[in-house]
């Protein structure tokens, strides 16, 4: 910042060294969805596989979080929260996945509404760190 001038000038740095925290959770968020999406989409569906179990049991997981993560911004921001307010019901789904992973194997709708809901979040957090770096630039 440039005081001498009365100036307030902020650097890039600066901004980096006030948003970094954010924007690696923000990132992470991210992230995590785009890795519940990958698995989801290589995961092959045989009932009799004890991997299939685990791999249920750790994507539930990591749904419990991204989805978490889109009703906590739908509770910040309004706009966030039309979107956030079908997803509500998603963590508590994904709790019992971990408990009860057979479910998600055999209810094809209940499939596609949990990753439906994860790749919500994984859009609105990206439209939030869009939206950051605009306002700061």
């Amino acid at each position: 910042m440039n005081l001498a001038l009365g100036l307030n000038v902020v650097s890039l740095q600066t901004l980096w060294h006030k948003l970094w925290p954010e924007y690696l959770v923000e990132s992470s968020v991210v992230a995590i969805c785009v890795l519940y999406v990958w698995a989801m989409v290589t995961s092959k569906i045989s009932s009799n596989s004890p991997n299939l179990y685990i791999r249920t049991r750790l994507l539930s997981f990591v749904g419990l979080c991204a989805t978490a993560a889109l009703v906590f911004l739908g509770l910040l921001s309004p706009y966030y929260g039309v979107v956030a307010f079908f997803a509500v019901p998603a963590p508590i789904l994904f709790v019992i996945l971990a408990f009860r992973p057979a479910l998600a194997w055999q209810r094809s709708g209940l499939r596609r509404y949990l990753n439906l809901c994860v790749l919500a979040s994984a859009l609105v957090w990206t439209f939030q760190i869009f939206c950051q770096l605009r306002t700061w630039k």
